[in-house]
């Protein structure tokens, strides 16, 4: 109870204010603002609901990823999906403007969206071969310019608490990636599917974040990429998922742990 009424009086308030300030004049005239300065705001309101959310993030891999982000060479992040939050902690934990590419129905929601086209991300529709043609078409061209985007290759966000594990990878996320030449850099996530939980009131929420080594698809095809990519992402939402466990059963959720332990 205590959560709620801190993210009722505190949250919604500043959410309102950068959603009517910032991020709806943002996604109506993108061309307005430079990317820089949208992707400031947006990223310092999502670290600040994550201040007021009390998450513990437990980044490894995080400086190899931000030492490859200087290079300014484009990067397809190919993450698992577990939660709505999944974009907007990746967004948060970038120091380049990050674009998401995520499946039309997103589009109508009405924070998440509307950030997601201030950043320029794009929305694909699944259910359309020419649209979605499009997008990744367009997402080639973006990498090849020295542009991030953030994919999710599973195509979906897995809703099943009981089973978190990561679900197959779909080659064709990867063709943008094989046109382009760009790095592909597998990311697993856990834990973001806490943060709206109504039954729980943790003190603290840890959320891992795993970036493994990049690679380029010189010579891959998709089917090995996705393969590549679907096994590493497993391997580290598996490892969270016993580092989970642990964290509870050691009672490290009420505890005043330091915010953004990185772990090499």
């Amino acid at each position: 109870m205590l959560k709620w009424l801190r993210i009722v009086f505190l949250a919604w308030p500043r959410v309102l204010y950068d959603y009517l300030l910032y991020i709806l004049p943002y996604s109506r005239h993108p061309e307005r603002y430079p990317i820089e300065v949208r992707f400031h705001h947006i990223a310092e309101l999502v670290r600040f609901l994550f201040k007021l959310f009390r998450l513990d993030i437990m980044r490894i891999g995080h400086d190899e990823y931000r030492a490859l982000e200087l290079e300014g060479k484009g990067i397809l992040l190919a993450p698992n999906h577990i939660a709505d939050f999944d974009p907007l902690l990746l967004i948060a934990l970038s120091s380049r403007p990050l674009r998401p590419v995520a499946k039309i129905e997103t589009s109508r929601y009405p924070v998440i969206g509307r950030a997601i086209k201030a950043l320029d991300g794009l929305f694909m529709d699944r259910g359309d071969l020419r649209q979605s043609l499009g997008v990744i078409q367009a997402v080639s061209k973006g990498l090849k310019e020295g542009r991030n985007y953030v994919i999710f290759p599973e195509g979906t966000r897995n809703k099943d608490r009981e089973h978190l594990d990561a679900l197959p990878f779909h080659p064709g996320t990867f063709k943008a990636a094989t046109r382009s030449g760009a790095f592909i850099v597998p990311c697993s996530l856990y834990g973001t599917f806490r943060i709206l939980a109504f039954n729980r009131d943790y003190r603290r929420l840890p959320i891992e974040v795993k970036y493994f080594p990049s690679f380029v698809a010189s010579g891959l095809s998709t089917e090995e990429i996705a393969e590549r990519a679907e096994k590493e992402v497993a391997s580290g939402v598996a490892l969270f998922k016993k580092e989970d466990a642990s964290f509870f059963e050691k009672g490290l959720d009420k505890l005043a742990m330091r915010r953004g332990n990185v772990r090499s």
